[in-house]
């Protein structure tokens, strides 16, 4: 993994981060007369103070921009950036274990997440979530940074032709704070403990953040930590194969009259193919270090070096009892309109599972900076930088099941989570036959190499245009990824013993009321097979799927773009006027090296190719007068396909089925608009209104399809483009104080709508994934100078997250999250944070085309967390 020296270092340097915002240190971005960005220093306190330089930024700026101040992040009861993001109009949060896990910005999840300027990615790439092989993650690039390390949070949602390329959706650019922001030595920590209903264990968390300035105040040095452990848990339905036709999963059915088509209408119905009740515990620990050098000998020259490390371990325990029903005999069958079948009886062998897991995700990135006043018209900036992720997955399956077909009543309907009985004694090992083991390690490494270069040249006169930017940015991303695996399943099964006895228990006494783990039952696979004969421990050195091991693949791609923007202002009937027009030309080349497998052999085979696309765009602002401001602004936008989906390799099954990458994808294309209206009828209040409209020309989607390879018919499933998607949205915001009662509220709401060609094989029209057409927030809040405290509901309605059989939509269904955070100022120094987390006891559903084919419903329960804080 990243230099385990470095790690150490990092921890043991520091035994501090960042809680100035406990008391409030908030620093704006205000905008300069020709549109661009410079920081000026604003000495604040409080909730209020925070949304007014929040809504400041917004109206300064140039583009269409939405602002999140530092004090604000650390008043919101969020465990990571993603679900601080959540709380910004159009941004929309995918949740994973019990938190926010990965953001859509207008219903894309094709954005770019820069740090202080620069882009950083996942392990597995551009688009990747993290290395869980779960459906859900909480190990992707955002849970990685800590609420508690930012400054500030942008998201620009059309930006000008100097906005880096890559999104669709929008841009987040996460600032970290600067130590010549304030003179002196500063300093802030905090200690927190929490709680959770289902977690075992106490959750801890530090934060600390030193700051000192040197010579005059022209050399700054600050250095931060955050450490975290928390004790995460989930417990529902689950299922690994989701929904299937019964056309397809050779069930007998011994109901008098009753087949796979239940009313006849000549389409198969469905059912649920291996429903789960499964428990998920974790040990997961993050530590976060950064450290910023800035000097500026005098108003001409700033270097800044800027460094941040994040890493991320987990210990997973996860027990689940289930069965495969497909290819077992059903009886007393019960469907739903819909052809779902909801409860009856399946012949089926039942199942006790139990997976160890050490999941390992981490980032390093480092940059160099150098702003330069050339001289009163020219501005210099310049920034190289150099970012390392890694992440691994090493898993530990065993897999017990009953000898012969069990006698097993399921009802899809019955409570939260459904009901499930076998006529099977789970805990009788002489029942159960080791069925599978996995040991098997995913590991994933995406490096960046990033030089920008950018020019302003202000022309220092009266006339219309009144400056111009120009800029160079070249940038390296190789991803990497190795799959290692042993599958070992024994064709007849293997009796099992007193040795398994223990992994039997682990899974059936006292299901879902917290279980612990039992690591030493699964030291490895000698262990499993002690007790039986010589010929069986062989299974533990002979893998039934050795061409897995080879299944790795490399995507190195080379991005340069050049752009000019031209800003421009002036003014119409008392009216402000100013804006940019511009273009960005990008250049990307790719190299794409996979494995095509057949039968087990394997063939290497690099793929190549290039893409030039010119990226035009505009805006304009209105300050109609001072409380009202009009903007409207069009852009074309482009971002390249997800690095694992450019993966070159092909595996063909005996069946003449396989699945592959397609490095020869189009990248997204699109056209947008937008246009707004922004009120700012009182003191630290706002109204606004936007409209927008994508017309994507290409985008990406699963599809199966029939090839001719090496003189077969196979079925492969790849990621292929589709054409002519359409998106339109409306984004309402309000803020504002009640006078100087201490209440106040913050509250967005955001329909969005797409049209896309893609249906089911049952004619529904199906949306793009990660869009939900309503979603809302909802932030009430009182202070005063000893006591604050902020109630804030976010809801969200269902939206798309994949395709299952017959192309039929995989849905996450709506969720609501209400969290609570009381704040004590017991003196100017020190102070004492109450937060209460998913009061609502929240659960996530997904179901498979309509709400009664219910996939998965899990719960996480509420976390409750208290954190004392120090400033001096």
């Amino acid at each position: 993994m990243i230099n385990e020296k470095f790690r150490k270092s990092a921890i043991s340097a520091a035994v501090c981060q960042a809680l100035l915002m406990s008391g409030g240190l908030v620093y704006a971005q205000e905008g300069s007369e020709d549109g661009s960005a410079v920081l000026e220093e604003v000495v604040v306190t409080g909730i209020r103070a925070a949304l007014r330089q929040g809504i400041n930024a917004k109206r300064d700026n140039a583009q269409f921009v939405d602002s999140i101040i530092a004090d604000d992040i650390g008043k919101l009861a969020d465990v990571n950036v993603a679900e601080t993001l959540g709380r910004i109009s159009g941004v929309q949060v995918d949740r994973g274990i019990g938190e926010g896990s990965d953001i859509s910005i207008r219903g894309q999840r094709q954005n770019v997440i820069l740090l202080n300027g620069r882009q950083i990615f996942d392990a597995s790439g551009r688009g990747g979530i993290g290395p869980d092989r779960l459906n859900t993650s909480t190990f992707g690039l955002l849970t990685l940074v800590p609420s508690g390390l930012i400054g500030g949070l942008d998201v620009t949602k059309l930006g000008g032709a100097d906005s880096v390329s890559g999104s669709i959706g929008g841009i987040v650019d996460i600032k970290t704070r600067k130590p010549l922001d304030k003179s002196g030595f500063n300093g802030a920590a905090s200690v927190g403990f929490g709680d959770g209903d289902l977690s075992d264990g106490t959750d801890t968390e530090y934060f600390a953040l030193l700051s000192n300035t040197f010579a005059d105040d022209t050399l700054g040095i600050q250095l931060g930590v955050s450490s975290k452990d928390r004790n995460v848990a989930e417990r529902g339905l689950n299922t690994f194969s989701g929904y299937g036709s019964f056309e397809d999963n050779g069930v007998t059915f011994t109901d008098p009259g009753v087949n796979g088509d239940p009313n006849g209408d000549g389409t198969f119905g469905f059912f649920h193919l291996d429903p789960r009740l499964q428990t998920i515990e974790e040990d997961r620990e993050n530590e976060a270090l950064s450290g910023l050098v800035q000097w500026k000998p005098n108003d001409n020259v700033e270097v800044i070096f800027d460094t941040f490390y994040s890493s991320t371990e987990s210990d997973r325990d996860r027990y689940w009892q289930g069965f495969f029903a497909g290819f077992g005999t059903a009886s007393n069958l019960v469907f739903s309109e819909d052809e779902i079948l909801l409860s009856g009886n399946i012949g089926r062998p039942i199942q006790t599972n139990v997976e160890f897991a050490g999941i390992e995700a981490e980032i390093l990135s480092t940059a160099v900076q150098l702003n330069w006043s050339v001289n009163e018209n020219v501005q210099w900036n310049t920034q190289l930088s150099s970012s390392e992720s890694e992440s691994s997955f090493e898993q530990l399956f065993f897999r017990l099941q009953s000898a012969s077909a069990a006698d097993i009543s399921f009802d899809i309907t019955a409570g939260d989570f459904g009901s499930f009985t076998s006529n099977v004694d789970l805990a009788d090992p002489t029942a159960l036959n080791l069925a599978i083991l996995f040991d098997s390690d995913f590991i994933n490494e995406t490096d960046t190499t990033e030089l920008t270069s950018d020019v302003n040249w202000n022309f220092g006169g009266n006339g219309f245009f009144s400056s111009v930017d120009l800029g160079i940015r070249l940038q390296e991303v190789e991803t990497d990824s190795t799959e290692l695996s042993r599958d070992i399943r024994p064709n007849l099964n293997v009796a099992t013993t007193a040795s398994v006895s223990a992994a039997t228990e682990v899974i059936t006494t006292d299901f879902f009321t917290g279980l612990s783990a039992r690591e030493n039952v699964f030291t490895g696979c000698e262990v499993f097979l002690a007790d039986f004969n010589a010929s069986d421990q062989q299974l533990c050195t002979e893998s039934t799927n050795t061409a897995s091991q080879l299944n790795t693949f490399s995507v190195n791609e080379d991005i340069s773009s050049v752009y000019a923007k031209v800003n421009y202002e002036s003014e119409i009937g008392g009216s402000k006027i100013s804006g940019n027009i511009g273009f960005r030309v990008v250049d990307r080349d790719l190299e794409s090296i996979g494995n095509v497998v057949t039968d087990d052999v394997v063939t290497p085979s690099v793929f190549n190719r290039s893409d030039t696309e010119v990226l035009p765009s505009a805006v304009i602002k209105v300050d109609v007068n001072d409380d009202l401001v009009l903007r409207f602004g069009g852009s074309r936008v482009i971002a390249f396909p997800n690095s694992a989906d450019l993966n070159n390799g092909l595996r063909l099954n005996g069946d003449n089925t396989g699945s592959g990458g397609s490095p020869d994808l189009d990248p997204f294309l699109a056209n947008q608009f937008d246009l707004s209206a922004e009120y700012y009828f009182a003191g630290d209040s706002i109204l606004a209104l936007g409209l927008f409209y994508k017309d994507i020309e290409t985008f990406i989607v699963s599809r199966t399809d029939q090839e001719i390879i090496q003189g077969e018919t196979f079925s492969i499933a790849r990621q292929v483009n589709g054409e002519s998607a359409e998106v339109t949205g409306l984004e309402l915001s309000y803020q504002q104080p009640f006078g100087d009662t201490g209440f106040g509220i913050q509250a967005n709401y955001s329909y969005i709508d797409s049209n896309t060609p893609i249906e089911d094989d049952a004619g529904r029209s199906l949306p793009l994934s990660g869009l939900s057409e309503n979603s809302l927030n909802l932030v009430g809040y009182y202070e005063t100078e000893t006591l604050s405290i902020r109630l804030a509901y976010n809801v969200r309605d269902d939206y798309l997250t994949g395709l299952g059989p017959n192309n039929t939509g995989v849905f996450i269904d709506g969720f609501e999250d209400l969290s609570a955070t009381i704040g004590w100022n017991i003196t100017d120094n020190y102070s004492l944070q109450f937060e209460a987390l998913n009061l609502l006891d929240s659960q996530l559903e997904t179901f498979n085309a309509v709400p009664e084919a219910l996939r998965t419903n899990v719960e996480y329960g509420q976390l409750f967390k208290l954190t004392f804080a120090a400033q001096f």
